[in-house]
């Protein structure tokens, strides 16, 4: 069973809840043998996942997630269940949201830029005058 969480504490916990919903089982029939953290295979690769959920409602790759149903729903981390992860493709996003991503041609206006020394022994500690970060 894979399970989203930010430690292992709390991982142990949804583990438990939900085989209780499913095999109707309590901690004290059952051990967990092993906990590990599943990290991505190539971390500089950009990619559209898809997350199945469900929702309990009573009247957050995953964290973005919950910040999102957070904002637009008021849905609490504790009441959404993931249920299924996918990578998607760029032509199978259904999203505005995503798919103004998708552009080949989009850029990005480079704001707040720090002047740095091109040398290690350039640089100070201290200076006479501020740098300017904006460039309009």
């Amino acid at each position: 069973m894979k399970l989203f969480a930010p430690n292992p504490v709390l991982a142990q916990s949804r583990f438990w809840y939900f085989l209780h919903q499913m095999k109707k089982m309590k901690k004290t029939t059952g051990e967990i043998l092993d906990i590990s953290e599943l990290t991505e295979k190539n971390s500089r690769v950009i990619n559209n996942y898809g997350i199945w959920i469900r929702l309990q409602l009573t009247q957050r790759h995953a964290q973005h997630m919950y910040a999102e149903l957070a904002g637009r729903h008021r849905a609490r981390p504790r009441s959404i269940q993931i249920m299924r992860t996918a990578i998607v493709s760029a032509k199978d996003a259904k999203k505005l949201n995503v798919q103004q991503f998708h552009d080949s041609k989009i850029s990005f206006p480079l704001s707040h830029r720090l002047p740095r020394a091109a040398e290690k022994h350039q640089k100070t500690v201290f200076k006479a005058s501020r740098p300017c970060t904006f460039r309009g």
